[in-house]
């Protein structure tokens, strides 16, 4: 029988070799440092709509929309992102691309942005006519807030000497557009509505130099597959149409999207 002074020393020689074993494992185990952070950020994504309604205007004559952009982010300025977005329109016949910086950032709960877009089209074209007038270029600017699910953002197209729309809406005034939504998530779907209201579409309906406002509903559904593919259905619903011009499309539209 083992002695209570033998006991005692193995015992004791048992708690410090367990000891520095599980320090070494910890020193073996201990994560090592975080790489820095990359300077530049690249993301972006590709994919289709079965209709390009924008603001309640269809873009592309009611036939798929090939879409897809690319963005920037910087270490150096975070929250800081330039970059592109790209549509066929008109048809397949021609693109639209956007390019845009962005900058946002969080205050407690709530998150905020502001922005710059410029709407070209036809890629090449940033010419003026024989008039002068800019070549199918826009500048909208943007202010956003976000909180808990529910946003509110406010956009204005200034008056500039663009040829962008039809008639003459867009030189004569500012155009603004403003959104409110709220999205949330339920059994496993994520679901949005959106509701937008300005002047913004009239230069698309081919009303002249009639500046009213109109208003728009789009609910959403969106489900989400892996880590970055995304389906959606949606509904485009006007809510109040415009009384010159071409009228604006409410319709059901479906989307498929891939993030990377």
């Amino acid at each position: 029988m083992m002695s209570k002074f033998i006991k005692a020393s193995f015992l004791a020689f048992a708690v410090l070799a367990f000891g520095v074993q599980a320090k070494a494992q910890e020193e073996i185990a201990a994560p090592a440092e975080a790489a820095p952070a990359a300077p530049v950020t690249v993301s972006g994504d590709v994919g289709v709509v079965s209709h390009y309604i924008w603001r309640g205007v269809d873009q592309n004559g009611h036939i798929p929309s090939i879409q897809g952009g690319l963005s920037l982010g910087f270490a150096a300025v975070e929250g800081l992102s330039v970059g592109y977005w790209s549509a066929s329109i008109g048809g397949n016949t021609g693109h639209e691309t956007d390019y845009f910086i962005t900058y946002g950032g969080t205050a407690g709960d709530l998150e905020y942005s502001v922005g710059w877009t410029l709407y070209s089209y036809d890629f090449t074209r940033f010419t003026t006519d024989a008039a002068g007038k800019n070549v199918a270029v826009q500048n909208e600017y943007s202010a956003g807030v976000s909180m808990a699910g529910a946003s509110f953002n406010f956009f204005m197209v200034p008056a500039e000497n663009s040829t962008k729309g039809v008639g003459d809406t867009a030189d004569a005034v500012s155009l603004t557009w403003i959104e409110l939504g709220y999205s949330t998530e339920a059994l496993g779907l994520g679901l949005s509505a959106n509701y937008g209201t300005g002047t913004y579409n009239q230069q698309w309906l081919n009303a002249g130099n009639a500046v009213e406002s109109t208003a728009v509903l789009t609910v959403a559904v969106e489900k989400s597959i892996g880590d970055n593919i995304a389906l959606s259905y949606n509904k485009t619903k006007i809510m109040t149409q415009s009384s010159n011009g071409a009228p604006l499309s409410g319709e059901y539209w479906m989307g498929l999207d891939v993030t990377f």
